[in-house]
C-alpha cells in the first residue's frame, strides 16, 4: 500500500512539472513567435505600461511630423501667392516710371495705365483665391492684428488740433464736421474746422512783442499743432502721408506731405489737380522731410523747420510781418506757422474758417482712425504632443488696399511720381510678408527634422524595453522545450510503474 501512494506521488509531481514546463514553453513560444519580449501585461507590469505610453508617443509625434509638413505646404502656398504679387508689384514700378516719362504722351499714359489697372485686379485675385485646403491665405483673416471696429473712436493726424490762446471758446468756435470746402460747385466735408471772432487774438502781444507800424497782424486766428494722441512707428508710420489746410471760404488749399527716407523738405507752388479735377491756382504742397523724427514734439517741430527751409521760393506778402518764428504757409489771408513758446501754430488773418481735411483732391491722407486694435486669429500648426506645442502663423492682408494701392494711378505724369514711391512701400511690405513665410517655412522645417529624432529615439528605447532577444528567447524556448518532453517521459514512466503495482495486486 504504501509503494502505491509513493508511485501516486511521483505520478503527481511529475504531472506538475509537466504543467509548468508546458506554461513556460507557450511563453517562450509566443516570445519567438512575436519577436517581443512582453506581449502582455503578466510578462512585465511596469514595462508593459512604459511601453504603452511609449507607443502612444510614437503614435503622436508621428502625427506631429505630418501637421508640420502639411503646416510647411500651407505657408508654401501662401509664399508662392506673395511671390506673384510680388511679381506683379515690379512690373506696375517699371510702368509708372515709364508713364512719368515725358517722351509718353497723355494717350500713351492711358494705355499704360489699362495695363497698370489690370495688374492692380491681378493682384487683388491672387489675394482673394490663394489658398490651402479652401483656408483663404492673403485676405487678412489671419492678420497680426485686427481692428476692433466695436471699440472705433475715429482720429486723424489733425484730431488734437485746438484753438490757441483764447480764454473763452467762443472766439474760436470750432464749425461741425458738415462744414463745407466749395470745390467745382460742390462740396467736400472737413475733418476739423475753426473760426475767429470779430475781436481776433493778437500775435504780437500774445508773444510779448512790439508790432511793427502797419502791421496786419492784428486780428486773427491760432489753431495748435498737437500730436500727442497719436500712436505710431516714427517716422516710417507717417511716411507718405500728412493733411491739407483750407480755407473756409475760397478754394484755397495747402497739402502737408509726410516723407520719411529724407531730411529736406520741398514746395510746389501749383499742385496737378487728380483726373477730372479743374486746375487750383491757389493749390500749394510742402513736401517735409521727416526722417530724424522720433516723437510727437518732433514731428510739429519739423513741419515748421520744413517751411522755414523753402520760404525763399513761397510768394512773401508783406503784410504778414515776417519773422524767424513766423513764417509764411501762403499769400492768401496771410496763412503762417508760428512758433511761440516753443510750441507751434497755424495762424490765418480773421474770417472765414481755417479747416483741415485728410486726402483732399487724392492728396495726402492717413489711416489714424484711432480704433483699438486686437491680437489677430492665427493659424495654428500643432508640432508637438502637448497642447502648447504649435507654431502661429500670422499672414497679413495682401489686398491692393492693405498695401496702399487702391488709388494708385499712373495718369498724369504727377501721379506716375507720386505712384513710384507708393509701389516702393508696397514692395517693402510684400517683400516683409514673404520673408516673414520663409522664417515660418524654416522654422517648420527645423521642427519636422527635430521630430523625427525624437520619433527614432522614441522607437529605439520602446524597442529596447520591448522586443525580444531572439537568440536569448530561443535558446529559452528550447530549455523549455526540452524539460517538457522529459516531464512528459517521466509522466509516462511514472504511469507505467503505477500499473506494474496494481498487476501485482491482481
Amino acid at each position: 500500500m504504501a509503494m502505491t501512494i509513493m508511485h501516486n506521488t511521483s505520478s503527481m509531481m511529475a504531472l506538475g512539472q509537466a504543467r509548468k514546463n508546458d506554461t513556460d514553453l507557450g511563453k517562450q513560444l509566443r516570445k519567438v513567435s512575436s519577436g517581443m519580449r512582453i506581449n502582455s501585461a503578466g510578462d512585465d507590469s511596469s514595462g508593459y505600461a512604459i511601453s504603452e505610453r511609449m507607443r502612444t508617443m510614437i503614435r503622436a509625434l508621428g502625427q506631429d511630423i505630418q501637421n508640420t509638413k502639411n503646416g510647411g505646404d500651407l505657408v508654401a502656398i501662401a509664399e508662392g501667392g506673395i511671390q506673384e504679387i510680388i511679381n506683379n508689384l515690379r512690373s506696375m514700378k517699371a510702368m509708372a516710371i515709364n508713364s512719368a516719362n515725358d517722351h509718353n504722351t497723355d494717350a500713351d499714359r492711358q494705355t499704360i495705365e489699362k495695363e497698370f489697372d489690370s495688374r492692380k485686379q491681378t493682384i487683388l485675385d491672387i489675394a482673394a483665391t490663394t489658398n490651402y485646403n479652401g483656408k483663404l491665405l492673403l485676405t487678412g483673416i489671419y492678420a497680426e492684428q485686427q481692428i476692433d471696429y466695436s471699440k472705433a473712436s475715429p482720429k486723424t493726424l489733425i484730431s488734437g488740433f485746438q484753438p490757441a490762446f483764447s480764454s473763452s471758446k467762443s472766439n474760436y468756435t470750432p464749425k461741425t464736421p458738415t462744414t463745407n470746402q466749395t470745390k467745382s460747385g460742390g462740396s467736400v466735408p472737413v475733418d476739423a474746422s475753426f473760426i475767429g471772432a470779430t475781436t481776433g487774438w493778437n500775435y504780437w502781444t500774445a508773444t510779448g512783442q512790439t508790432a511793427p507800424t502797419g502791421t496786419k497782424q492784428s486780428n486773427q486766428m491760432a489753431v495748435a499743432l498737437d500730436f500727442s494722441g497719436l500712436s505710431t512707428s516714427y517716422p516710417s508710420g507717417l511716411d507718405g502721408m500728412g493733411f491739407s489746410i483750407l480755407c473756409g471760404g475760397c478754394r484755397q488749399y495747402i497739402d502737408i506731405i509726410f516723407d520719411a527716407s529724407t531730411t529736406t523738405s520741398s514746395y510746389t507752388n501749383h499742385v496737378t489737380p487728380p483726373p477730372g479735377e479743374a486746375y487750383n491756382s491757389q493749390a500749394r504742397a510742402f513736401t517735409i522731410g521727416i526722417q530724424n523724427v522720433t516723437n510727437a514734439a518732433d514731428l510739429a517741430k519739423a513741419i515748421f523747420d520744413g517751411v522755414s527751409s523753402v520760404q525763399s521760393q513761397v510768394t512773401q506778402a508783406s503784410a504778414a510781418d515776417l519773422t524767424a518764428t513766423n513764417v509764411q504757409l501762403d499769400t492768401s489771408h496771410n496763412l503762417r506757422l508760428a512758433e511761440i513758446n516753443g510750441s507751434y501754430y497755424f495762424l490765418k488773418d480773421t474770417q472765414p474758417a481755417i479747416q483741415f481735411l485728410n486726402g483732399l483732391y487724392g492728396g495726402p491722407k492717413n489711416d489714424f482712425d484711432e480704433v483699438p486694435y486686437i491680437p489677430g486669429t492665427p493659424l495654428i500648426v500643432h508640432t508637438g504632443t502637448k497642447s502648447n506645442q504649435h507654431v502661429e502663423v500670422f499672414i497679413n492682408g495682401m489686398y491692393p488696399k492693405d498695401m496702399d494701392l487702391e488709388d494708385v494711378h499712373v495718369v498724369p505724369r504727377e501721379a506716375a511720381v507720386a505712384a513710384m514711391a507708393r509701389l516702393d512701400h508696397a514692395v517693402d511690405y510684400a517683400l516683409n510678408e514673404i520673408t516673414r513665410m520663409g522664417a515660418y517655412r524654416m522654422r517648420l522645417e527645423q521642427t519636422e527634422g527635430n521630430l523625427t529624432i525624437s520619433e527614432e529615439n522614441t522607437q529605439s528605447a520602446e524597442s529596447t524595453l520591448r522586443d525580444a532577444n531572439l537568440a536569448k528567447e530561443m535558446t529559452g524556448y528550447t530549455k523549455a522545450n526540452i524539460l517538457t518532453q522529459s516531464a512528459q517521459s517521466m509522466l509516462a514512466q511514472a504511469n507505467q510503474s503505477s500499473s506494474n503495482v496494481l498487476s501485482l495486486l491482481q
